[in-house]
C-alpha cells in the first residue's frame, strides 16, 4: 500500500513539475508577445548624421599657467551697484538738537 502512493507521489510530483515548466514557458511567449506589441507602438528615432571628429594631425602646445595679480583697488569706485545723484559722498552730521533728540550728551 505504501509503495502505491509512493509510486502516487512520485507521479504527481512529476505532473507538478511538468506544469510548471510549461506555465513558465507560456508566460516567456507572452510577455514577448507584449514586448512585440510595445515595440510597433514606438515611434523610430530620426537618426542625424553628423562628421566624425577627426584628431588633428600636430597637437596644440599649450600655454604655461601664469597667476596674474588682482587688482582689488579697481573696484574702490564700484560701490553696491546703485548710483547716486550727488557726485559726492554724505558725511553724517548733526546739531545739539538732534544729538539730544537721540539721546546723546
Amino acid at each position: 500500500m505504501l509503495e502505491l502512493l509512493d509510486k502516487q507521489m512520485k507521479h504527481m510530483n512529476e505532473m507538478d513539475s511538468n506544469v510548471r515548466h510549461i506555465s513558465q514557458a507560456v508566460d516567456i511567449h507572452k510577455e514577448k508577445v507584449a514586448r512585440r506589441e510595445i515595440g510597433s507602438l514606438a515611434s523610430s528615432k530620426n537618426i542625424t548624421r553628423t562628421q566624425k571628429v577627426v584628431q588633428p594631425s600636430q597637437r596644440e602646445r599649450t600655454q604655461k599657467y601664469m597667476r596674474a595679480k588682482i587688482d582689488f583697488n579697481s573696484l574702490d569706485n564700484i560701490g553696491h551697484g546703485v548710483s547716486s545723484s550727488n557726485a559726492l559722498p554724505r558725511k553724517f552730521s548733526c546739531s545739539q538738537n538732534e544729538l539730544l533728540l537721540l539721546g546723546g550728551m
